[in-house]
């Protein structure tokens, strides 16, 4: 395994995190501890959950199933470098502030509910989840109380764009603290939008970057035309038959050189696997060995362009003149 520091901080975690979203929901406790049993094995030391994650389970049923895991002792808990998220709202409640939101109220209490299904004590990243904070000073101050306290290691956001990082870290500034450790983003091929300005953003608040979707839920992987209900433009669907042949001729499966893609960015710090199997992470894991030439980046460049930040101000003044 490939490991690397999260952001700018001494933490080292796997070039593969491994994601927990399906357990609870398509996967059942008994493989869900199979599946992180082979990844400790094969030294995947970085897991993400959430309080909301479960699906047909119930909210919280995949942070209990991590919980009876690492229950099981023999140092899987040691070994295990965690996120789990809040925000969300998570139960039936008509409390106002159980609604979607980030607050210190919630930090506190949504942490220690968490803390209770995974039956530790700490957790190393608590992460905001897809919910922008109204007041960057209160939710510092909940984050550094909670650091200060023993419950988290670090502090960590999820889907917000720079701007707002930008606040919270010179809200962390002020009060000397660390701030966010790293954001959590979807990026891919068939979403580069974090390339207008967003990478190096994060790169120079020393922030780290973990990827959701690298995958782009499946249209980047090798079986996406056997995927049933998919509805492809025309645009999208030429794209991937190019991708597809490019990386028929390199001798590789189209899934590995999407992760390969990803993680060749030094901006990023790894992407997340969401798997329901062990054969998932075997098969994914294959993408670690893979490096890809300059030809070939630029080959996949002109199959799925980045995102041009150039503007051509003759062409504009042109057609500008034009009208009148």
């Amino acid at each position: 395994m490939v490991y690397t520091n999260l952001g700018r901080t001494g933490l080292r975690v796997s070039k593969l995190c491994l994601g927990t979203m399906n357990f609870g929901n398509t996967v059942d406790e008994k493989t869900a501890h199979e599946v992180m049993d082979y990844a400790r094995e094969v030294g995947i030391n970085f897991f993400d959950t959430a309080n909301m994650y479960g699906g047909k389970s119930g909210w919280g049923a995949c942070e209990t199933m991590i919980g009876n895991w690492f229950a099981k002792g023999g140092g899987r808990r040691e070994d295990t470098v965690i996120t789990t998220k809040f925000g969300g709202k998570i139960s039936e409640s008509k409390n106002p502030n159980e609604e979607p939101g980030v607050s210190l109220y919630k930090m506190r209490r949504h942490l220690e509910a968490s803390l209770k299904r995974l039956k530790t004590d700490h957790v190393e990243i608590y992460m905001t989840h897809g919910q922008r904070p109204s007041n960057w000073r209160e939710i510092m101050e909940a984050a550094q109380a909670l650091v200060y306290g023993g419950k988290i290691d670090y502090f960590a956001t999820n889907g917000l764009p720079e701007f707002e990082l930008a606040l919270a870290q010179n809200e962390a500034e002020k009060r000397g603290f660390l701030g966010i450790a790293y954001e959590q983003h979807a990026y891919s091929l068939l979403n580069r939008g974090v390339e207008l300005g967003f990478l190096d953003a994060i790169g120079r608040l020393g922030i780290g970057l973990t990827i959701l979707s690298p995958q782009n839920g499946g249209l980047l992987s090798s079986g996406v035309f056997e995927m049933p209900n998919i509805n492809l433009d025309e645009e999208t669907e030429a794209r991937l038959k190019k991708y597809h042949a490019l990386c028929s001729d390199i001798g590789h499966k189209v899934s590995h050189v999407t992760l390969a893609w990803i993680m060749c960015n030094p901006n990023v710090t790894c992407p997340l696997i969401g798997v329901e199997t062990i054969q998932h992470i075997e098969d994914n894991l294959k993408a670690l060995e893979i490096k890809l030439a300059d030809d070939v980046l630029k080959a996949i460049d002109e199959i799925f362009p980045p995102i041009n930040i150039g503007f051509n101000f003759q062409k504009y003044f042109k057609v500008q003149r034009n009208k009148f």
